[in-house]
């Protein structure tokens, strides 16, 4: 795999995009995120057909169809959203569970393996998926997923108003990324698990209205780096 690194933006006019401008790490890289890389990219099951099944018997029927589809990955969100519980990683950030892993736990888990997980469901309808390592400057660190949603303006903006529609919320959380003239668009699809946390959870914004009034999900920390750590 390759590692991109970019810098957090400015805010975009209708919605709100993240970092873009991505330099690369090599693939033997020996530094932190490296190795986050590693551990999360083998926890990842979306060829397993084990995790395709359980993500069959969880879209909506009204979302179901021979094809992929944004409606389909928001069902997994909604779904593992609605049940995901909070727990810590005493062995240390860099063990990971596998999607079998958490389904065993009874989907419970850090944020590493809520974004294993969520990228193991969408991936194995068809959705294509990154994972993304935000490290602040003070060295916390928050691990989210993203699901692609257009290479152009046009499909990407489609593909964002049916989210401001589903969730009735005015604005989402996205990234465009570009690399040698072509654009790719990223959805954000962090976690928000209700009654977990305070509003001084949230490290983007100090308040839950202004947290609210954005598609769930965004990266929490705003200062440091942010980087790919699978795709």
């Amino acid at each position: 795999f390759a590692v991109a690194v970019f810098t957090i933006p400015a805010v975009a006019e209708e919605y709100v995009s993240s970092p873009q401008i991505p330099s690369v790490l090599t693939e033997s890289s020996d530094t932190y995120q490296a190795k986050f890389a590693s551990a999360v990219s083998a926890g990842i099951e979306a060829d397993n057909p084990v995790i395709r099944n359980y993500a069959r018997l969880r879209v909506d029927i009204l979302n179901a169809g021979a094809d992929y589809s944004l409606a389909q990955a928001c069902d997994m969100y909604d779904y593992v959203n609605s049940r995901w519980q909070i727990i810590s990683e005493p062995r240390g950030p860099l063990h990971v569970a596998s999607a079998t892993e958490t389904i065993r736990s009874g989907m419970r888990g850090s944020g590493d393996d809520y974004s294993v997980f969520l990228s193991s469901l969408i991936g194995s309808l068809g959705g294509d998926m990154r994972i993304i390592l935000s490290i602040g400057s003070d060295y916390a660190y928050h691990v989210f997923p993203e699901v692609y949603i257009g290479s152009s303006e046009d499909e990407a903006m489609e593909n964002l108003n049916y989210i401001t529609a589903r969730y009735g919320c005015e604005k989402a959380w996205y990234t465009k990324e570009t690399t040698g003239g072509v654009s790719t668009y990223w959805l954000n699809l962090d976690w928000i698990i209700d009654g977990m946390h305070t509003a001084e959870y949230y490290r983007y914004g100090n308040n839950l209205f202004e947290v609210n009034t954005y598609h769930p999900g965004r990266p929490y920390i705003t200062t440091g780096t942010v980087t790919i750590i699978f795709q």
